[in-house]
């Protein structure tokens, strides 16, 4: 089951785990473009489908927070309306409410899950958003985003997928785009998504939920 706000690594993904593990992958994939942190949060508190499929998921993977930042970027930060004095009030408060969303994501799928669930989540990769026509860089308001992430993952005891060093190297510096990581600057390419579903093989299968 994937929670995301982007969804086609989980087909090269679900093809790993058959592969892999000798199993058959019936995908219920829960992905939604443009989805940010606090839509996903109340679909999996408040919408009874979603809180049976997780409950009955095997396997559940998580990618999600760009957005948070992202339309930030191409709405009032862009505009110079962001607030405070280095138009940036809008980008931290982004920051804040990402975090509590994020948290509370991760608690609510350690509840939900059954024992001997593999939960996975993500990173979120450098890229552009000019096709948004924002033509900004946005390495530098990604990684704050990507901090959280691996905090909260680690304090969840749950494996970190680092999709933002697989498409931009150890110091974030890569231009993931130049190896045509992304088909839009933003959303991941097919050659990107298999990326995506490298890292996340590589963390192995070992349940997260004992």
């Amino acid at each position: 089951m994937a929670l995301a706000s982007t969804y086609g690594y989980t087909n090269h993904y679900a093809a790993y785990l058959e592969a892999d593990l000798g199993v058959k992958v019936i995908q219920n994939n829960k992905g939604i473009s443009g989805m940010q942190s606090g839509e996903l949060l109340d679909r999996i508190r408040n919408d009874q489908a979603w809180r049976k499929a997780i409950s009955e998921a095997e396997v559940v993977t998580v990618y999600i927070g760009g957005n948070d930042v992202g339309y930030q970027l191409i709405g009032e930060y862009k505009f110079g309306k962001c607030g405070g004095d280095d138009n940036m009030d809008c980008i931290r408060k982004a920051y804040e409410t990402f975090m509590a969303n994020y948290d509370a994501i991760l608690d609510e799928l350690l509840t939900l899950c059954a024992p001997g669930a593999i939960i996975r989540v993500a990173t979120c990769p450098y890229g552009s958003l000019r096709a948004y026509g924002y033509s900004g860089e946005t390495t530098s308001f990604l990684k704050p985003l990507n901090e959280q992430i691996i905090q909260s993952a680690a304090e969840h005891n749950i494996p970190l997928a680092r999709v933002d060093i697989a498409f931009n190297g150890p110091t974030g510096d890569e231009n993931a785009e130049d190896k045509e990581y992304f088909k839009d600057g933003w959303h991941p390419s097919i050659l990107g998504a298999t990326i995506m579903a490298d890292v996340h093989r590589e963390l192995g299968y070992e349940p997260t939920v004992p």
